[in-house]
């Protein structure tokens, strides 16, 4: 293509790009039929509109629960991380606080309000504040964001010939859409025609007079549905009540008077979409506190002057407004509250208490979303002024609790595929030392919850911050035993999760993470070699780490046993393997046995086998089912329980409900404590096996053929269901195992079970 060619579809795509839309009152009352939804929106709606456009519907992993609070996961991808090279991450928390805050939005609104977002210096608060605001803007250039404000273009032809109420009334032909209307040529002429903006961005439904509007609106929207709620929610009751600014007010008056007909003036009105655009100050005006404060009117002197010559006076019309109306109806925000935006936080209080504030000798009218970011410390200033603290809405944005979220942060940083360079769950144990650090040791939720933590020593650490950074990701723990698991009404749950907005404003801040991620993987990474949770532990504790005393006592030995006991039950269930039917025989010879005096030999009922009732026989299974560790009382008291439960319940429902004895609820209760205990201990015979440990680290090398077939079977069995189970990969299954066994997990953890009270 010739460069002419080049530059003239260039010319073209910018053109269409930049050119704002401009149609006829007719037209947009057409429009108004067809969307009424999308065309009666304030500044609140839109935001509302905005977020749920990018922001899909939360996700509740437990919709049955009967004690569901609703903290749900919500995806904002699309909206804060996609398309940027400064996305935000928001944790659980801070995306339920804001998504609740937003659909307050589309209920009734309080307009007479700042929304402050308060956070700790590097919490995102500005990242955040300017991507909301860039998705704000993209939004309301795409079809979804279709908004209206008020334009004006006037025939100046109607104003020659004196007043029309001297001559016959005009129509709205007659007012703008004279000679093929908005696309026609003679439209753009500006000698015949003044454009005049409407420097507040009025709805263009405020220019309907109010005595009209209600019945204007009744017959041109269609939707029933969409009607009953414009007249009955009181969402919309603006619509009804908003007023025209002062200059279009008093510019319908003059036209009126020159025109004689209301919906002749209205034929003037071309409805334009509006732009917003932060840059220019236009829809969006952001304030930095060192940004110069100047309070002075805005004037047009030839815009002025071409209204006073069009109508012939100079005291109809005056074209003077502040530079707030340029936010009329858009954004206003203040980044950090301090210096010269306490300036202009004390000068709006007036205007966000009233909506109203003089303009050397007018009023100006102003409904915008006012938002800001305030520091903690900045906080008092807004303490101390009573009328500022009831005009405030504090959003708490500390530092991410959400240990899924900091791993996010990491892999935008420094690559997606950091986490291949990791076995499982490091790198978030990683992230959780760090959120360890910006907890609160105590938690009153928690504790009126469970109490005592020494029950759950070996899955948690003292204070519980495990499980509270487990909830606030919405998980709830596996290991909380089933009687806490009852007891966790929606009360526990809204306290623990109340709890957290005062949390997350000390320790270690998000530039300082990323820094110290940075350290650690330097040292730790090596081509071949996976990161483990050794590494972490060795460099937290290194001698003369700077962030060893910033981390609380003991919690690193929590979180290593905690990974451990985890870890070892993944090993354990993946090892696992025994034949059912065996099982089964194993339960009911017990049951069948304990019938019996040792010494006795019997013949089994319910599997035919013949049985040498004896304190060996009784004991290989006992160990699974009440542990290895039990004493003589314990085992004998244990017998007798279970002779007492097949005599008075399971001897009845076999007799009347007929069933088989594998069919009772104490073989049921049995066989399932078996084979948990059975799966619990699956690497115990193994332990010391230095075959076994090598087959392992030799898998798929040629020396690994050399082993027994047990052995090899075995080996295949475990690294196989490591990976398709939990996603290990081959060197990362080997690893773990090889972890689990030279650091003899099994026996800490069985020592660990048996100093728990």
């Amino acid at each position: 293509m010739e460069i002419d060619g080049i530059l003239d579809e260039l010319g073209n795509s910018l053109g269409e790009e930049g050119k704002n839309t401009i149609i006829s009152f007719r037209d947009y009352l057409e429009a108004l039929r067809q969307r009424p939804q999308k065309n009666l929106r304030d500044i609140f709606q839109l935001v509302y509109d905005m977020v749920h456009y990018y922001v899909p519907e939360g996700t509740d992993e437990n919709p049955s629960d009967p004690e569901n609070i609703k903290f749900v996961r919500y995806d904002f991808s699309e909206f804060l991380v996609n398309g940027t090279d400064s996305p935000f991450f928001a944790d659980r928390l801070f995306a339920n606080r804001f998504m609740n805050l937003i659909n307050s939005f589309n209920q009734v609104p309080d307009w007479h309000k700042i929304y402050l977002f308060e956070g700790p210096p590097g919490s995102g608060k500005s990242t955040f504040l300017n991507r909301f605001l860039a998705r704000f803007e993209n939004y309301m250039e795409s079809d979804e964001g279709e908004h209206y404000e008020t334009f004006w273009k006037i025939d100046r032809h109607l104003f020659k010939g004196g007043k029309r109420k001297d001559r016959e009334p005009a129509d709205a032909a007659d007012c703008g859409e004279a000679e093929g209307g908005p696309d026609g040529d003679a439209f753009y002429d500006k000698e015949r025609y003044l454009q005049v903006p409407c420097p507040n961005h009025d709805h263009p439904t405020a220019q309907i007079p109010k005595a009209y509007r209600k019945q204007l609106l009744w017959e041109v929207i269609e939707d029933e549905d969409f009607k009953r709620r414009l007249f009955g929610e009181k969402k919309y009751k603006w619509i009804f009540k908003e007023e025209p600014c002062t200059i279009c007010a008093s510019l319908f008056e003059a036209i009126l008077e020159k025109v004689g007909s209301p919906i002749a003036a209205l034929g003037m009105l071309h409805p334009r979409r509006m732009r917003f655009n932060r840059r220019l100050g236009e829809g969006i005006s952001v304030y930095n506190p060192g940004d110069a404060y100047r309070r002075s009117a805005v004037l047009n002197p030839v815009l002025q002057a071409a209204i006073d010559d069009m109508l012939s006076d100079s005291n109809l019309v005056k074209y003077v407004h502040s530079s707030l109306a340029q936010t009329n109806n858009g954004i206003y925000a203040l980044m950090d509250i301090k210096n010269y935006n306490r300036l202009r936080i004390l000068h709006l209080h007036g205007i966000i208490s009233d909506g109203i504030h003089k303009v050397q000798t007018i009023e100006e009218r102003i409904k915008s979303l006012f938002l800001g970011l305030i520091n903690p410390q900045d906080k008092e200033f807004i303490d101390s002024k009573r009328s500022l603290l009831d005009r405030s809405v504090h959003i708490r944005m500390p530092y991410v609790l959400d240990y899924n979220t900091e791993v996010q942060i990491y892999k935008n940083r420094f690559g997606a595929n950091i986490g291949d360079m990791f076995l499982p769950h490091v790198l978030e144990n990683f992230a959780k030392v760090l959120i360890a650090s910006r907890l609160d040791r105590s938690s009153e939720g928690v504790k009126e919850w469970l109490g005592d933590s020494r029950k759950y020593a070996r899955f948690c650490d003292p204070d519980f911050l495990l499980l509270k950074m487990d909830l606030y990701t919405g998980h709830i723990p596996e290991w909380i035993a089933e009687d806490d698991l009852r007891r966790f009404k929606a009360k526990f749950r809204r306290k623990i999760i109340n709890e957290s907005e005062d949390q997350g404003f000390s320790g270690f801040t998000g530039r300082e993470s990323l820094n110290i991620f940075s350290d650690f993987y330097s040292v730790y990474w090596r081509k071949g070699r996976l990161i483990n949770m050794k590494m972490v532990y060795d460099f937290f504790e290194r001698p003369n780490s700077e962030y060893k005393d910033r981390i609380l006592d003991d919690f690193l030995e929590s979180l290593v046993r905690s990974y451990d006991y985890s870890v070892l039950q993944q090993v354990n269930e993946c090892l696992y393997s025994y034949n059912q039917q065996e099982l089964a025989n194993n339960i009911s010879n017990y049951i069948f046995a304990v019938n019996f005096d040792i010494g006795a030999k019997e013949k089994s009922i319910y599997t035919g086998s013949i049985i040498e009732v004896s304190d060996a026989f009784l004991r290989s299974v006992e160990d699974y089912l009440i542990g290895h560790e039990a004493g003589e009382a314990d085992r004998l008291a244990y017998r007798q329980e279970v002779l007492e439960k097949f005599i008075s319940v399971s001897a009845r429902e076999m007799k009347s409900e007929k069933k088989e004895l594998g069919q009772t609820e104490l073989y049921k209760e049995l066989y399932q404590k078996y084979v948990k205990n059975l799966k619990n201990n699956a690497l115990e015979p193994f332990l010391g096996n230095d075959i076994f440990r090598n087959a392992i680290k030799e898998y798929r090398m040629k020396e690994f053929e050399s082993y027994d077939h047990k052995v090899r079977r075995d080996v295949m069995y475990l690294i196989h269901n490591l990976q398709t189970r939990y996603n290990y990969t081959e060197i990362g299954a080997k690893e773990v195992c090889i972890y689990i066994i030279d650091k003899n997990v099994p026996t800490e953890v069985r020592a660990q079970r048996q100093s728990v009270p």
